[in-house]
């Protein structure tokens, strides 16, 4: 989707993750590369843990993660070369199951600003968190989160 606003050109690029797996379902932008989805291994089904994985080194950490590496979302995004960009990602609206997710981008927030080079692509490396809530959910039972990442031309 593409939509003008005050000389900014803003691309909104929706993703849908899944608390063992994120897989990006909707992207619009000039083009895009799915390198990998989201994996964040085996969690613990424990109300009130969490589990981190992080978008710069892989690793995972807090108490409800089993495993100690994680796999990235990472996608190379096509938009207008040698131009500047505010990337943000948006949680969720909601938890599903009791479980949250609040995705993170390398730099640990939701919000970053990337210079395009020449080639006018750029790589986003995408991890967060996952939250377990107040009642835990059944073992296996899937969850999916949709969230959304906006790329905004500056």
């Amino acid at each position: 989707m593409w939509f003008t606003s005050s000389r900014r050109l803003i691309r909104k690029l929706l993703l849908a993750a899944l608390t063992l797996g994120a897989t990006p379902t909707a992207l619009a932008a000039d083009s895009y590369q799915i390198n990998s989805t989201i994996d964040f291994g085996r969690i613990m089904n424990e109300s009130g843990s969490n589990c981190h994985l992080s978008a710069t080194t892989t690793a995972l950490s807090g108490s409800a993660c089993i495993d100690s590496l994680g796999t990235i979302g990472d996608i190379d995004i096509t938009v207008t070369p040698n131009q500047s960009y505010t990337i943000t990602v948006f949680p969720p609206g909601a938890q599903v199951n009791q479980i949250s997710f609040q995705p993170a981008l390398e730099n640990g927030g939701n919000s970053d600003t990337v210079n395009v080079d020449a080639s006018g692509t750029f790589n986003l490396r995408i991890g967060g968190t996952l939250t377990i809530g107040g009642a835990a959910p059944i073992a296996g039972s899937p969850t999916s989160f949709s969230y959304t990442i906006q790329v905004i031309s500056n």
